[in-house]
């Protein structure tokens, strides 16, 4: 394995970018920089934040790279409904794929983002607030996008650290 290389918007990715580099000694890029220095065909681990499902620069990172694991970071508690979802949308196929849940900070957003991101969770926020009994999941989304948070911890990555030590260094 070579390197992690990431994409963040509001800086959860790359916080767990971080604490991954931390425990297994990889070095770590912005997706810009590893474009211009890591080898093309490199084994990396990649993370990238969603937008609609989607993991923000993965496309690239495939076309430039050999991904070894992937980690896609959100802000909803992750289901294995939304991973598969994820997994199928990106032809992930057997790779190493975790769902990470970020956290939410509408202040870190700008322009665009930062108005649709408003709208959403104001009409997330307001349908969720009308049901009469919310789950954990609901709770605590309700929570994160009218009070935002920071949900990032080591014990999250904890999967594609057990597939790391079990010998993925060796993809």
């Amino acid at each position: 394995m070579t390197a992690i290389v990431y994409v963040s918007k509001t800086g959860f990715t790359e916080k767990y970018a971080r604490l991954l580099a931390a425990e297994t000694g990889l070095p770590l890029y912005r997706l810009e920089e590893a474009a211009g220095g890591l080898e093309k065909e490199a084994d990396i681990i990649y993370l990238g934040w969603l937008k609609a499902g989607g993991i923000q620069g993965y496309r690239k990172a495939a076309r430039l790279w050999q991904v070894r694991a992937v980690g896609a970071v959100g802000m909803a508690m992750p289901t294995e409904k939304t991973a598969g979802e994820i997994r199928e949308r990106h032809q992930l196929g057997q790779l190493p794929f975790v769902l990470l849940q970020g956290g939410f900070d509408l202040s870190r957003l700008f322009g665009l983002d930062r108005l649709v991101m408003r709208i959403l969770t104001n009409m997330a926020s307001k349908r969720l607030a009308e049901k009469p009994s919310l789950n954990d999941e609901e709770r605590q989304t309700l929570d994160l996008m009218q009070n935002g948070g920071d949900l990032v911890s080591a014990e999250k990555l904890q999967p594609l650290l057990d597939w790391w030590k079990s010998g993925g260094s060796q993809a």
